[in-house]
């Protein structure tokens, strides 16, 4: 929450900030994993702060956020395997965002790249600390070299081999079907009928506003994440939960941070904006108040009433075991001994 409210007052402004901070706070998918021990919400909020101080060194070129970015990234790695998309997210920033200064783009576009490949050399020192400066060779790679933090590479590699059924065979759901593979829109689904739809509608006004205004290129450092995560999913190598599209999350939450551009106080529909943003958050709260305290099983209204939800997407999406104190509680009130 502190990453995406200063994150987006640098960028956005104050307003943009506490309307950000508002849907993160207020986000069921964000507070579902608050109750998880999961590694998704460390991973979100290692990405967001990575890419906040990487933009901070675009705009001011201090060695502070240099390291700091590669600090944050070395962490966004150590989270979780999907933490290494933080490096094609970085390299779509460091190539889209506009040049700043009297220096040509192929001249900026240089020093970038310099800046991203010491950001790399720190977060792989911060991984590598992670797994206490070890070095030897990771078992079961093609090749056989000594690498720092090997069982970091060992462990992701068989993690792969996993996912994308080299090893083992598990079955995926989607939609009341069934399949040892994934759907190319598993990701975009999970992500419409999980986010609440406030959320949505404020980030679709969001995303308008952003090129309406000509913004994209300063922005991408917004809708980077999103894109990358969303392609990933397209793979449909991850086609198990929400939860693998949550990075991306934060993202979407600033990005609509841009719809409080209607409330300019010279733009003559201001009033109108005002009360159509107050009811979206209104609708947010109490509709994520509603599901107290099952975040993790909460569908928007696109899902249809809760006996279809299971219908569409199950594992992590609907329960995780979250309530097994409640079933165990339930067990002993009734003197029930063993359930099936």
């Amino acid at each position: 929450l502190i990453f995406v409210f200063f994150f987006t007052r640098e960028l956005l402004g104050a307003r943009a900030a506490w309307l950000a901070l508002v849907l993160a706070t207020f986000d069921p998918n964000l507070l579902a994993n608050t109750r998880l021990v999961t590694t998704d919400l460390g991973l979100t909020c290692f990405l967001v702060g990575a890419v906040w101080f990487l933009w901070s060194w675009l705009k001011k070129p201090t060695a502070l956020n240099l390291i700091m970015a590669g600090l944050l990234a070395g962490l966004t790695m150590g989270a979780k395997f999907t933490g290494l998309m933080i490096w094609p997210i970085a390299l779509l920033i460091a190539l889209i965002y506009p040049a700043t200064g009297l220096r040509t783009y192929w001249a900026e576009l240089g020093r970038r790249l310099l800046a991203l490949l010491s950001i790399g050399l720190i977060g792989y020192a911060v991984l590598w600390a992670l797994y206490r400066f070890d070095v030897g060779t990771a078992a079961g790679l093609p090749w056989q070299l000594p690498l720092p933090a090997p069982f970091y590479w060992q462990e992701f590699w068989t993690t792969f081999n996993r996912i994308v059924g080299l090893d083992d065979i598990r079955l995926n759901y989607f939609k009341g079907e069934t399949s040892p593979g994934g759907w190319w829109n598993y990701a975009f689904v999970a992500l419409a009928v999980k986010t609440p739809l406030p959320t949505l509608i404020l980030t679709a006004t969001g995303v308008i506003t952003l090129f309406w205004r000509k913004q994209a290129r300063t922005q991408v450092v917004l809708w980077a994440a999103p894109l990358a995560f969303l392609l990933l999913g397209a793979t449909g190598i991850l086609s198990i939960g929400y939860r693998h599209t949550l990075p991306a999350l934060p993202f979407l939450i600033m990005l609509a941070g841009n719809s409080t551009a209607w409330l300019a106080a010279e733009n003559p529909k201001r009033t109108l904006a005002l009360v159509a943003q107050g009811a979206l958050v209104f609708w947010l709260i109490v509709g994520t108040l509603r599901f107290f305290p099952h975040h993790e099983s909460y569908f928007n209204e696109t899902a249809g009433p809760w006996q279809n939800w299971s219908e569409i997407l199950v594992d992590s999406n609907l329960d995780w075991g979250q309530d097994l104190p409640a079933l165990r509680d339930t067990m002993a009130e009734l003197d029930i001994e063993r359930v099936n």
